[in-house]
């Protein structure tokens, strides 16, 4: 039975519309799957460079914290490291002999580096060169110096130099007319010293103005003995309190002579205000004492 024209280009049209229908459907289903895709990959990106810039971050903040802790590590090395040498420099600048083992024979080649008449100005001098050399030494002071110089006293005290009693006026008619005027000068002159540096203070050295020689003076010795003090003269000095004022060169050339072949010197010089030179020639001194092979050394 023959189709009828009519209807073939109906069932065509059919089909075309058919085709076309399922064309836009599968066109509009890749479409969605593409976008979709983006869409993920858009999501997927975000999360990586989220991700990333945390991890980043996070890697920041821990270098950071790291250094900091090496900064503070090192800075606590450091503090340990500086307490370490400066109890080491105390330790090896600081060589303390007893008085009655000065002069000991040995072959150790020890000088002991004593002021006597301060505080005064020079003093303060002195304790500059001494600190500079990084040299330790001993201080006979009078106490009517000692009660107007107070803060020279404290820095030879801080700065772990040694401090004897001179007396109050190293008058040598008054301190020599009895054992008594000699003590209260002794005990005066501690007082004004306890009184600078605490009640804490102890110094048992003493220096017998003019020295401990001579059989005239056997009586006085004896009483600062019974007093507990060690005295202390000396077997070397500068010669700065005999006769003219010397020139620091003449200073210099006492000091070669009166140490020339001793192994233990305890130097005799001058802080008073009078004795500039003895400032001026310290520098030579110490020179000299170190070229000869001296330690350095404070008494006890």
């Amino acid at each position: 039975m023959k189709v009828s024209r009519k209807k073939r280009f109906i069932r065509f049209i059919f089909l075309c519309i058919i085709s076309i229908v399922i064309i836009i459907i599968l066109i509009g289903n890749h479409k969605s799957v593409s976008y979709s895709g983006k869409k993920i990959d858009v999501q997927n990106n975000d999360k990586n460079n989220l991700n990333e810039n945390s991890n980043q971050n996070s890697i920041e903040v821990e270098q950071d914290y790291n250094e900091t802790d090496l900064s503070t590590d090192n800075r606590e090395d450091d503090i340990d490291n500086d307490t370490e040498n400066d109890t080491e420099d105390d330790i090896d600048t600081v060589l303390t002999v007893p008085v009655e083992e000065a002069y000991k024979k040995d072959d150790r080649k020890i000088a002991f580096l004593t002021f006597d008449d301060g505080p005064s100005k020079n003093t303060t001098e002195i304790l500059k060169i001494l600190d500079e050399e990084n040299i330790k030494a001993t201080f006979f002071v009078l106490g009517k110096l000692a009660k107007y110089n107070d803060e020279t006293i404290k820095d030879i005290y801080n700065k772990n130099h040694k401090i004897g009693n001179h007396t109050y006026s190293h008058e040598y008619r008054k301190i020599y007319s009895s054992t008594d005027i000699l003590l209260n000068e002794v005990n005066k002159t501690n007082e004004i010293l306890k009184g600078i540096l605490g009640d804490d203070f102890k110094s048992n050295l003493f220096r017998f103005p003019g020295g401990s020689f001579g059989e005239n003076k056997s009586v006085y010795r004896q009483a600062i003995k019974n007093q507990g003090y060690k005295y202390v003269d000396w077997n070397a000095l500068n010669k700065d309190s005999e006769g003219r004022n010397k020139t620091p060169n003449e200073l210099l050339l006492n000091i070669k002579e009166t140490t020339k072949n001793k192994k233990r010197v305890i130097i005799l010089m001058h802080d008073s205000a009078t004795k500039k030179n003895t400032v001026e020639s310290l520098p030579m001194v110490i020179d000299y004492l170190k070229n000869e092979g001296y330690e350095f050394g404070v008494l006890d």
